[in-house]
């Protein structure tokens, strides 16, 4: 026989009760939310500049969000080398290159007019970016050009190259803000205080804190301008010519004819005329002859060669200021 009471089933041989309105359980885990899925990915640049071997200075890149906040600083990295400048979230995010690769004769590149747009899933996927720069020749740079080439290679600790790039601008063609091809400021600014770091809050106060196009950094060398000259300096070479010698000054002696050296005390030039003189003394007349050599002096001058025995100088070639001006 079964009782039924409210809620509870009780079954016969059963030791305990059954509650029949209580909810299901499940050992499933829940399901996490998308920000947990959410993984950042390595980007991975490679920028592209054909004849930019060993030697060369580095480019000079930075990537920012969508509303213009830097994401990652300006960065160092090698020509045509793959290179992570960083590891981002999902988002969509601008690579700006702000300054070219420079070659050791003084070329260099043209920065991309556009900043390149990339994407990132949150999937945890290395995202890979491609950027050609066109190279300028050298012979083709303008003269501002050149001296931002010359400033780059200075700075790569390479004086004899940066000597030699301006000297080449002393005749190139002067196109005032031409630097600009090969060189940029960083741009855009970080985020302003305050603002909400490109949280995408486009629409909040004036909208001016996010604005997704940054404003222009100033001109570094806003007119007027007081120059603050430091020296350019340069390692020269002072020839010391010295001569070497190679073997010292020597005197030789050399056979040059006989003498017949007479026991009589007289000298002939040859056996036959000694041989007269007896006969002509007659055969009483003792006398014997020796053949001694007669010999000459040969001066030989010494013998060597010059040798560069000279040093470097730092030498003070001209002067810079931060503005990129030089005398």
């Amino acid at each position: 026989m079964a009782a039924v009471g409210t809620g509870i089933a009780f079954a016969a041989g059963q030791p305990a009760p059954v509650q029949t309105d209580a909810p299901a359980t499940s050992s499933k885990a829940p399901s996490p939310s998308p920000e947990q899925k959410a993984e950042k990915s390595a980007v991975m640049l490679t920028v592209k500049a054909e004849g930019a071997e060993v030697g060369a200075t580095e480019a000079k890149v930075v990537a920012t969000g969508e509303s213009g906040e830097v994401v990652v600083a300006e960065k160092e990295i090698e020509a045509n080398e793959a290179t992570e400048i960083g590891r981002l979230p999902e988002g969509e995010y601008e690579l700006h290159v702000t300054a070219a690769p420079v070659c050791e004769d003084g070329s260099s590149y043209k920065l991309p007019e556009k900043p390149v747009k990339f994407s990132v899933d949150g999937k945890g996927a290395d995202v890979k970016l491609d950027v050609k720069l066109e190279k300028i020749p050298a012979e083709d740079m303008t003269k501002e050009q050149l001296e931002a080439s010359a400033a780059a290679l200075e700075e790569a600790g390479k004086p004899s190259a940066a000597q030699s790039a301006r000297e080449k601008s002393g005749s190139a063609v002067s196109e005032p803000g031409s630097d600009s091809v090969v060189k940029r400021d960083p741009t855009p600014a970080p985020a302003p205080d305050g603002g909400n770091g490109g949280s995408g809050n486009s629409n909040s106060g004036g909208g001016s804190s996010s604005d997704p196009t940054p404003a222009p950094t100033p001109d570094p060398t806003p007119a007027p301008h007081e120059h603050s000259w430091s020296p350019v300096t340069a390692q020269q070479w002072v020839p010391n010519e010295v001569w070497v010698e190679d073997s010292a000054a020597w005197d030789e002696q050399v056979v040059t004819g006989e003498i017949v050296q007479a026991s009589c005390g007289l000298s002939f030039n040859s056996a036959e005329e000694w041989n007269a003189h007896k006969i002509e003394m007659g055969r009483g007349h003792s006398c014997s002859y020796s053949v001694i050599p007669s010999y000459s002096t040969i001066h030989h001058e010494a013998t060597g060669h010059y040798e560069d025995r000279g040093h470097y100088e730092t030498v003070t070639t001209g002067y810079s200021c931060s503005c990129g001006a030089t005398k």
